[in-house]
């Protein structure tokens, strides 16, 4: 496993390949409303760099992250903690916005360039939002939130990602890894079962229209409420919205919610190239209640780059029969 960590002063322009200097790696990556993030702890030596300097990691020749550095911690062993983001970070700016008859892959779009981002491949979300308004609004907050609204009226998944291309606006169930994981691989895991969290077996959408009046669409599922009880989640929307996209969004929401929540934590041997909201074949065989052989799409991603050792830590959910 060959590593290149380069490390540029934007003052002077001076490249450095700071891997040898460095102790540890750890590349994070999310499949929701966070940035990239890549830490290193590194022994201070001659090596000069601030806040804002350019860093790309790769591994055997694979670009995994291009970004700044943010934040600098140093000990009293003289070791540097320095953390950088990749290009999503500048998305947390506050602004005010006010789309009509866009999609989202349209408001990412239109945002990155107002905040001067490389734009990459941004795949069409199809769905157009007859307005959306936003003041004073966190523009990663606007982007995930507008992401979400799609998937619950069209079934489809979107995941925002930075690379060295640009923002890449990916198609969930087609954003494939091309290899599997398996228990040859696996060194540790948990798995998780509860209803607390993301559980709801009734669906409430509402409308105060012009009038003054209520319109509210229900959906509920008498089985899972004999079973747990009524678990209800009440979402609001805009009088843009008619009464036939009003069921829609509620049965979409019941089909995502009315189930119990399997989530699994794992520790393996690391892959190159894996990233958050990337969907990859597991298998993990008597997994507790069930026998886990399906496709999963990962929320969180940790990439352990030490001692010439490499580990991941991955963060997905399953599912299976109630």
């Amino acid at each position: 496993m060959t590593i290149e960590l380069l490390l540029e002063n934007r003052t002077t322009g001076q490249i450095w390949d700071i891997a040898p200097c460095v102790q540890e790696i750890l590349l994070t990556s999310s499949r929701r409303g966070k940035a990239g993030t890549l830490e290193f702890l590194l022994v201070a030596n001659h090596i000069s760099y601030v806040e804002g300097d350019k860093v790309r990691l790769s591994v055997d020749g694979q670009v995994l992250f291009l970004g700044w550095v943010f934040t600098k911690y140093r000990d009293h062993n003289a070791i540097i903690t320095t953390l950088c983001y990749d290009q999503i970070r500048y998305l947390n700016a506050k602004s005010s916005y006010l789309f009509y008859n866009r999609t989202a892959s349209d408001m990412i779009a239109e945002i990155g360039k107002d905040m001067q981002l490389k734009l990459g491949e941004l795949q069409s979300t199809g769905y157009v939002f007859p307005s959306l308004v936003s003041w004073n609004q966190n523009c990663l907050t606007l982007l995930e939130g507008a992401l979400q609204e799609t998937e619950q009226h069209t079934g489809e998944g979107y995941v925002l990602t930075d690379s060295p291309q640009g923002l890449c606006l990916h198609r969930a169930k087609d954003w494939m890894f091309p290899q599997s994981l398996g228990t040859g691989s696996i060194l540790d895991y948990t798995y998780t079962t509860d209803i607390d969290q993301q559980t709801f077996n009734q669906i409430v959408v509402a409308r105060k229209d012009r009038d003054g009046s209520m319109v509210e669409v229900m959906k509920e599922n008498g089985d899972t409420q004999t079973k747990w009880g009524t678990l209800r989640l009440y979402q609001t929307v805009t009088q843009e919205v008619n009464d036939a996209q009003m069921t829609q969004q509620a049965d979409a929401l019941l089909a995502q919610y009315n189930r119990r929540l399997r989530q699994v934590r794992l520790t393996a041997l690391g892959m190159v190239g894996l990233q958050a909201g990337q969907t990859i074949w597991i298998d993990i065989p008597n997994l507790g209640d069930m026998n886990l052989h399906q496709y999963v799409t990962l929320e969180q991603v940790v990439h352990q780059f030490s001692g010439g050792v490499h580990l991941m830590k991955l963060d997905f959910y399953v599912t299976g029969k109630e």
